[in-house]
């Protein structure tokens, strides 16, 4: 949820103020909104391709509009590689990410 909220954010469908309370409400839920472990960026570019959201060779992402209405629609390229390769590069155990901090603008 958290990447796809900031996907959805850089591609100008969500709110940086949505993101932040999105994370700031799967926190208070006791949910992580980080990742620190061994999985790597393009490990899951790779495994994504193999979703059963793909239909003719484009993902079908679930992008938040705002907090309870969602839309399934395919998401640049570019946009998804930037978001998902700095939220794996920049992870540090227990870091406090309410916001964008760690995404690309």
């Amino acid at each position: 949820m958290v990447v796809a909220a900031t996907i959805a954010q850089q591609a100008g469908m969500f709110t940086k103020a949505g993101v932040t309370r999105q994370n700031k409400l799967l926190k208070a839920l006791g949910l992580p909104i980080d990742y620190s472990g061994p999985v790597r960026a393009q490990d899951i570019l790779t495994a994504i391709q193999l979703d059963k959201k793909v239909a003719n060779k484009q993902v079908r992402w679930v992008m938040p509009q705002r907090i309870g209405q969602v839309i399934v629609t395919p998401m640049p390229g570019d946009v998804v590689q930037n978001v998902i390769s700095s939220f794996f590069a920049e992870r540090r155990p227990n870091a406090e990410h309410t916001g964008l901090k760690w995404s690309q603008s």
